[in-house]
């Protein structure tokens, strides 16, 4: 597993989003709090619902949660299919697309020092979260 992504989101001392909650609720309260501009609290809820899913063995959820995460960390969509930031152009690419960052997006995804976490905004801030 590439847990890069979520090693930047560890030096947070924050309470956990997703007390008592399952994957689902927390992948969607990380959505409310995106849409809400919290971008911040969004990776944090977004690496719960992440940590969750495995937990719970809900590979759609934990892809879903690292596709939403990457977009939160300036992530655009990818061309390889088998990455988890490509884009699905319909129901039969869901299954081709895998859990993980490609090389190319894990090494594209900013360092703790490059991120300013209390007021950063994805690099295509018009994108909404799916």
């Amino acid at each position: 597993m590439h847990w890069l992504p979520f090693l930047v989101l560890l030096a947070f001392q924050t309470p956990l989003v997703s007390a008592g909650k399952s994957a689902v609720e927390t992948l969607q309260q990380a959505h409310q709090l995106f849409e809400a501009k919290d971008f911040a609290g969004a990776r944090r809820g977004l690496e719960q619902a992440i940590d969750l899913a495995v937990q719970e063995k809900n590979i759609e959820v934990e892809a879903q949660a690292r596709y939403e995460l990457g977009h939160t960390l300036g992530l655009q969509h990818c061309e390889n299919y088998q990455c988890v930031m490509s884009s699905s152009h319909g129901v039969e690419w869901i299954d081709l697309k895998g859990s993980h960052f490609c090389g190319t997006c894990r090494s594209a995804i900013p360092t703790r020092e490059q991120l300013n976490f209390q007021n950063r905004v994805p690099l295509n801030s018009s994108e909404k979260i799916h």
